[in-house]
């Protein structure tokens, strides 16, 4: 990881806006398969026909029981369709949380690795940690230690949302503000993305609390659709070139992909859901 000066950022910056991008357009693809499957019964119908008449045959138990299996994953298809695709968005959210934790991570990894005076910081400066272990661990590997010590310190694990990323940055001398709505909606995603997680998506009372503009209620099963999922894409995004602004600002340069193009968005032009889903 460790760059020359002002470009090893683009490691964690890069992986982030390929998984992103990459998990977005998986999102679209398989709402596109989903779609077709949920509209596939008259085409199987029509190709076992096709079939039995080209081989001057009776149908058997085995064409029934596929036949029978493709309606099954179609009515399963026509289901999801119908609901908007919530497990689906959700689970692509899930995702996309975790690859920002990574950013952060990494980020803070880069720089206790390249910036030079980054290991004066106080917070830095007073981790300890066993020495055995830290003898035993590769350099970044030690770094990644440090950073998992400065977050017990801040104690980021008691903190919800945004909220546990920034006080690493802010620690680090990355900090800065944060659109107050995105930080909002970020806060709302990171209570959906634990209920998915470890509620198997049933709304717990804290959701219902502390993410009231949902409407839920305790019990009730969180489903996520089209226009609420492009909503977090949107807010993750806005986040992400936040942090870009202050890269580029600490580094005074553009912020650009190792291909020369400008870094900004994720995904949001990686195309729409399909239409006839919509």
């Amino acid at each position: 990881m460790a760059e020359a000066k002002g470009r090893w950022e683009l490691g964690p910056i890069e992986r982030f806006h390929k998984f992103v991008t990459d998990a977005h357009r998986l999102l679209v693809l398989s709402i596109r398969g989903i779609d077709r499957t949920a509209r596939s019964m008259p085409v199987e119908k029509a190709l076992l026909d096709y079939r039995l008449a080209k081989e001057n045959r009776e149908e058997t138990d085995k064409d029934r029981a596929a036949l029978k299996q493709a309606e099954l994953e179609a009515e399963f298809a026509n289901g999801e369709v119908q609901a908007g695709f919530p497990l689906l968005h959700a689970h692509t959210l899930v995702s996309m949380w975790g690859a920002l934790e990574a950013l952060v991570e990494d980020l803070a990894v880069g720089w206790l690795l390249n910036e030079k005076d980054a290991h004066k910081i106080d917070v830095i400066a007073r981790v300890k940690v066993p020495l055995a272990e830290f003898d035993a661990l590769e350099r970044e590997e030690r770094m990644r230690l440090v950073v998992h010590e400065v977050g017990r310190a801040l104690k980021t694990e008691h903190r919800a949302g945004i909220d546990r990323f920034e006080a690493l940055l802010s620690a680090l001398g990355l900090g800065g503000s944060v659109d107050r709505e995105v930080k909002r909606t970020l806060y709302e995603l990171f209570q959906i993305r634990n209920v998915v997680v470890h509620r198997a998506c049933i709304a717990d009372r804290r959701l219902v609390e502390e993410c009231a503009r949902l409407g839920l209620k305790q019990g009730e099963e969180v489903r996520i659709n089209h226009a609420a999922y492009h909503g977090y894409l949107e807010a993750i995004d806005a986040y992400f070139t936040c942090l870009l602004k202050r890269l580029a600002d600490h580094f005074g340069v553009d912020m650009k992909l190792s291909d020369g193009q400008a870094c900004h968005s994720c995904a949001l032009g990686c195309g729409p859901v399909p239409e006839s889903t919509q």
